[in-house]
């Protein structure tokens, strides 16, 4: 279930927002501290006006709202639109017991049928005892708790996300804030949240950096309960992935209950984050750099698959290349170049090698190279004097900023010529400088988006969906 949260200057633009909202959330959060002047009368018109559930949510700075002022003069204000009979009420976990007790008794005399939320606000970290932070909230005057904290990193999602699971019982709402957090939110309903908080647009200042309605819609988020199952890119950078489209878009077509997020994990967390991610309902990852060489002791991988309580592991990159290739020529006999000594590289040369065709690799950094040259027994070529003689295919797993040296570049890629065929595995540009140079040759472009089609419908096979 979704909450769209209608932060406005006025209760004319609060109401023209939330009317537009015909579907995709079910409740509307109307945040009163976004007001530039309090009218009590108009507030209540505003919501009679509105079918929906409606929020009340009047926010103090700390809490990242914009109200700084008095707590008495806030609370007052809150209570005076109990006329309009909200279904909720959003107070703070650390009202002053006073305010508390005005609050609990103002609601019974006024409005009974509205329930009381509870919130916890952390904008500078996830704290380690969230659990002792609900206990201390817990009143039986208390409907839902709400506690949302900020992830400094990825691993405190999955701390908020194993809370939530553990104390779903209580009527929690919870999420993560942060660009490291934002994969909470479209998963915490699985985990039992009673909800999600949602942007109608993504034309709000006041509310900018939450996922819109529409981007919760891409995770098919109305579709989500306790038995979807969950599927994740692991990795860093992460923001150019389109996976979470691909592999979403195909859970709907094939009718299967799971949802498939993007999550940000360096070298040094990946460890912590494997024993994390085993408490939750995960049964799959994508791997992506620079985590390829990092997830197992040896070999690289690219796809992770949960088999009870352990982890297996597999390379769709390789045999996805191959299925790119195939479709433009034939590998046997053929003389393959291959630019970078990375995991990708790896997992290339190790299915190739099936082809029975002749292998060279070249990378700056010559070390690594020579690594894969013996792992593999293919042939070692220099990096600054790359030779395309007797070259048919040539495969760059190269990160763009390797095409930054453009006297590097230059100095071998004129000799593409319309006899090769040329593969550039990244697809964050599609039109990198070594395909524009193969296009320029009339040489036979395959593009990084060919190679992921590939490797992502084989994570899916090797997920058995």
């Amino acid at each position: 279930m979704l909450a769209a949260i209608i932060a406005q200057p006025s209760t004319d633009k609060a109401l023209q927002e939330a009317l537009k909202i015909s579907s995709g959330a079910s409740l509307i959060e109307l945040r009163l501290d976004t007001l530039t002047s309090f009218i009590t009368d108009d507030i209540n018109t505003c919501c009679s006006k509105v079918s929906k559930p409606i929020i009340l949510t009047y926010r103090r700075t700390q809490e990242g709202g914009s109200y700084n002022g008095n707590d008495q003069i806030r609370i007052s204000r809150l209570l005076s639109c109990l006329i309009a009979k909200p279904a909720y009420l959003d107070i703070e976990h650390d009202l002053a017991d006073d305010l508390f007790r005005m609050v609990i008794n103002t609601v019974a005399a006024i409005s009974p049928t509205t329930k009381i939320i509870r919130s916890y606000h952390n904008l500078n970290h996830t704290p380690k005892n969230l659990d002792s932070i609900l206990q201390s909230m817990q009143n039986p005057n208390i409907a839902i708790y709400k506690i949302v904290s900020l992830a400094q990193k990825s691993i405190d999602g999955l701390t908020m996300l194993d809370f939530i699971q553990r104390n779903n019982h209580l009527n929690i709402c919870g999420h993560c804030m942060g660009s490291d957090g934002i994969f909470t939110r479209y998963l915490s309903s699985i985990m039992g949240s009673i909800w999600s908080y949602a942007a109608p647009n993504n034309q709000n200042k006041a509310i900018a950096g939450i996922p819109t309605i529409n981007d919760f819609n891409i995770y098919r988020h109305s579709s989500l309960n306790n038995n979807t199952s969950i599927y994740a890119l692991l990795g860093d950078p992460i923001d150019h992935s389109k996976g979470h489209i691909f592999h979403n878009e195909q859970f709907s077509k094939n009718n299967i209950n799971a949802i498939y997020v993007k999550i940000s994990c360096d070298k040094q967390s990946i460890t912590p984050m494997l024993s994390k991610l085993s408490s939750l309902p995960f049964k799959g990852l994508s791997i992506t750099m620079p985590l390829k060489e990092s997830v197992a002791n040896q070999g690289a991988y690219n796809t992770m698959i949960k088999i009870g309580d352990t982890w297996k592991y597999s390379n769709t990159d390789g045999p996805g290349a191959c299925q790119a290739l195939l479709a433009k020529t034939k590998l046997a006999g053929k003389s393959i170049l291959v630019l970078g000594a990375g995991g990708t590289a790896r997992g290339i040369i190790k299915a190739l090698k099936q082809y029975d065709c002749i292998l060279h690799i070249a990378n700056r950094t010559q070390s690594k190279a020579q690594h894969l040259k013996n792992m593999f027994s293919i042939k070692l070529m220099d990096w600054i004097n790359i030779d395309l003689t007797g070259i048919d295919i040539i495969i760059s797993t190269l990160h763009p900023e390797a095409y930054l040296d453009i006297k590097w570049l230059s100095s071998w890629s004129h000799y593409i010529c319309s006899q090769h065929v040329v593969m550039d595995v990244n697809y964050a540009v599609k039109h990198s400088p070594i395909l524009q140079q193969a296009a320029s040759k009339n040489a036979a472009c395959i593009y990084g988006e060919d190679l992921f089609l590939q490797q992502a419908l084989g994570q899916q096979q090797c997920w058995q969906l």
